[in-house]
């Protein structure tokens, strides 16, 4: 492999881990908004504060992550051709999360189909 295809693993390995964040941050946004109010009860309420304050410690911790791999992308990007990061960004986006796979003794490792073939069909060979 290639330092570009490096660059181009990590740089999705970056984008789904982005991915995965947002969205549970998303989640964790909706639980503390769906927590017992304040005059539920007592016992409700002791809930609700202890909930939300663990709630808001994961909400911190993932909002740190969110921002340590937002850097890391930026880096890998800048190191990419610009026209090249926009094909990888387009794939990215309408492939489900997937844009970069290995082919290893000619078995695509995102679909685990063989190809014969010289050049993987839609692929580009690296120069």
């Amino acid at each position: 492999m290639t330092e570009r295809s490096f660059r181009l693993l990590a740089l999705q390995g970056c984008d789904q881990d982005i991915q995965r964040i947002t969205e549970s941050l998303a989640v964790l946004r909706e639980m503390l908004k769906t927590l017992p109010r304040e005059d539920s009860g007592k016992g409700q309420a002791d809930y609700a504060r202890l909930s939300a304050v663990l709630i808001c410690a994961q909400i911190t911790a993932a909002e740190q992550m969110l921002r340590t791999k937002r850097r890391r992308r930026t880096v890998l990007a800048r190191a990419l051709d610009p026209t090249f990061l926009s094909e990888y960004e387009r794939i990215f986006l309408h492939r489900g999360g997937v844009a970069v796979v290995q082919v290893i003794n000619e078995i695509c490792q995102g679909c685990h189909i063989a190809n014969k073939a010289s050049r993987p069909v839609g692929a580009r060979r690296e120069k």
